[in-house]
């Protein structure tokens, strides 16, 4: 990244206004502690009958130069939350940096449901954001959220989202359906690691029917999570193998064939 942080800083205080600090604390507060009370407040200062919540990621700063990543990225990320309040002035939006790489834009709809625009409106800000600050943002859109705890969920939808970048690339605006999420599970979803580690050993023993055991079980232990949790474990699970095995050769076709059962993708990805 070519922008130093005394122009990082200084594109910051150039955004910065007294409402727009007071915008901050409220989006920090709603999504990392609020209750209804608060989400009260945001209804009566805003226009809007319902919300949605957005989440914008910085990606990952390839090629920039060796130095304090942490830093960078954390005066990054303001930059990016304040040029975001900025262009969404208008919109209504509230917007802050909530963690390490992380915005989060909380906008007003006049209805329930999403403006036409919004993915336009957005693109817009990634562009604006690439001229200006010379960094790369993928953005993912929540679903529509009427009181305090679906604006919660909401940005959990928007975060969900940037699982996608495995398979479509970064940079982009991806809009996160949450009929495709287990409304009702009300746990985290947990990598089976343990299955893993006995198919890993399975291979290297070449033992091709406990591999293929283990195999179905691996899936089975997954098949009640949502499209997008299923999408990343696989994504984890093929970025393990390949650590794991990267000295490993497969000297059986029936190994090759058990593993690939797991996702027809196996060989692309």
């Amino acid at each position: 990244m070519d922008t130093t942080y005394a122009e990082l800083t200084e594109k910051m205080r150039s955004m910065e206004s007294e409402a727009s600090l007071a915008r901050q604390a409220l989006v920090l507060r709603l999504l990392k502690g609020g209750d209804e009370r608060m989400f009260q407040r945001l209804v009566e200062h805003s226009q809007g009958v319902c919300f949605v919540a957005i989440a914008i990621l910085l990606d990952s700063e390839d090629g920039s130069p060796a130095g304090d990543e942490e830093g960078r990225k954390s005066y990054s990320c303001a930059a990016i939350s304040r040029l975001a309040q900025q262009v969404l002035e208008s919109e209504g939006a509230s917007v802050a940096a909530v963690e390490e790489g992380t915005a989060a834009v909380i906008l007003p709809l006049k209805h329930q449901h999403l403006p036409i625009h919004l993915v336009g409106m957005l693109e817009d800000l990634q562009g604006e954001i690439a001229r200006t600050l010379g960094l790369s943002v993928t953005i993912g859109i929540g679903s529509v959220a009427e009181n305090y705890d679906e604006l919660r969920e909401s940005f959990r939808y928007a975060q969900s989202c940037f699982r996608q970048r495995f398979f479509e690339g970064k940079g982009k605006v991806f809009h996160c359906d949450p009929l495709v999420v287990e409304e009702d599970s009300q746990t985290e979803a947990i990598y089976p690691d343990k299955r893993e580690k006995r198919i890993v050993e399975a291979i290297k023993l070449q033992q091709l029917d406990k591999l293929e055991k283990e195999i179905d079980l691996w899936v089975k232990d997954i098949r009640g999570y949502s499209y997008h949790e299923v999408m990343f474990f696989i994504n984890q699970f093929i970025g393990g193998l390949y650590k794991q095995l990267n000295v490993h050769s497969f000297k059986k076709p029936g190994e090759c064939r058990a593993v690939s059962r797991i996702y027809p993708g196996y060989y692309t990805l």
